[in-house]
């Protein structure tokens, strides 16, 4: 009996140190699970360790099925521009998990990027946390509150291999940089539903090294950010739309009415608003010129006949109807108002809407290029 409940307590030390000690060999580069969709990937020694030098594209290990556990490698960054990392839980073409550096923002708020990706379109323009830019008189980032770890702060060195290690738990995750036993991002609520799926590498603009490329496979993973989450919910925030099918863009071009006929055709499903306060439209379709476009609904039931604000947020283009009347269109693509511009989405515009006393149905066409597909919106009171 005594060895037995001995036993029993050393149960959480071996899982201790199953967890932080006991890591997979890497998976060599040359290995024939390895599949590459690249431009001129090279497999070559550099600098100390057996490399993949990649230029473009990416390399998967689809026999992976990871759900909780640990993704190492080492990478080794040059200052062009570029956006180079690896993705997780990836399910099928153009559903994972993302996360990437961007080193020529060394020092910058959006350094690194974290995204859930669907259907193809990674939401970088969704899935943000806002920084402050100066403090005390001086510029310096701060964050803005208490954020999701969708992208923070990094300053690269270059010219050195810099060690990665992702740590996943169900539907959190934590990265750490160089072995630092801080994490640099804790990612408080996963994108993607959870699945197992495969693991792998890419890179973007300009080309980088892996080395060391290793996954461990661990049923449930003890992270060092204590805390649970809750989303909390801006009061008025709409937290549920009806959303069409994609369609073209073109198919709205000039026009000032929703008619009836229009609408009854439309076929709807509902999609939840997320714990940003927005709703991802690529979870209906892949972006293309034929489906570009969704309609997305909410109706507002008013006791008299009034003036009612509505903030909102979109990407990347809108068109808002009330009552099937055009009232507003806008843009916020990416570089369209200035080199800089970013295009992430928020409550910064705001319509007044001539409600009915009754049921009013408010539209939002929106329409997407790249880096994100979504609408939010906050009614008063």
């Amino acid at each position: 009996m005594k060895l037995k409940k001995f036993l029993l307590s050393c149960l959480p030390l071996v899982i201790f140190i199953d967890q932080f000690a006991v890591a997979q060999q890497p998976v060599p580069f040359d290995d024939k699970r390895w599949s590459y969709q690249t431009r001129g990937h090279v497999i070559e020694f550099f600098q100390g360790y057996q490399s993949l030098y990649l230029p473009a594209g990416e390399a998967e290990l689809k026999d992976e099925k990871f759900l909780n556990g640990i993704i190492e490698f080492d990478i080794w960054l040059t200052e062009r521009a570029a956006f180079q990392g690896f993705f997780f839980r990836r399910t099928s073409p153009g559903n994972h998990e993302e996360i990437y550096f961007r080193p020529h923002q060394s020092g910058n708020p959006d350094a690194f990027q974290y995204t859930p990706v669907f259907n193809g379109d990674a939401a970088w323009q969704l899935y943000h946390d806002q920084y402050d830019a100066m403090n005390n008189g001086f510029i310096s980032w701060k964050p803005r509150g208490k954020g999701m770890g969708y992208n923070g702060v990094i300053t690269f060195s270059f010219g050195r291999w810099m060690h990665v290690k992702l740590l996943v738990n169900d539907t959190q995750a934590e990265m750490y940089l160089d072995n630092n036993e801080h994490p640099v991002t804790f990612i408080r609520r996963l994108g993607q539903e959870k699945a197992a799926g495969s693991v792998g590498l890419q890179s973007g603009v300009s080309a980088c090294w892996f080395a060391n490329f290793s996954v461990t496979h661990l049923p449930s993973v003890t992270l060092k950010t204590k805390e649970s989450f809750e989303p909390s919910r801006v009061a008025g925030i709409i937290t549920s739309w009806q959303v069409s099918a994609a369609f073209g863009e073109a198919t709205l071009k000039n026009t000032s009415v929703l008619s009836e006929q229009f609408m009854s055709r439309q076929s709807w499903k509902t999609l939840e608003t997320e714990s940003n306060g927005a709703v991802n439209l690529a979870r209906i379709s892949a972006v293309s010129d034929s489906t570009n476009t969704v309609l997305a609904k909410f109706t507002i039931n008013s006791d008299k006949e009034q003036l009612k604000k509505l903030e909102f947020g979109y990407s990347d283009r809108v068109r808002l109807y009330c009552n099937g009347q055009l009232m507003y269109s806008g843009t916020t693509n990416f570089r369209t108002r200035d080199y800089r511009y970013l295009g992430t989405i928020g409550l910064f515009d705001a319509v007044y809407l001539p409600l009915k006393k009754g049921s009013n149905v408010i539209v939002l066409a929106v329409s997407e290029n790249f880096g994100g597909w979504g609408v939010m919106g906050k009614v008063e009171e």
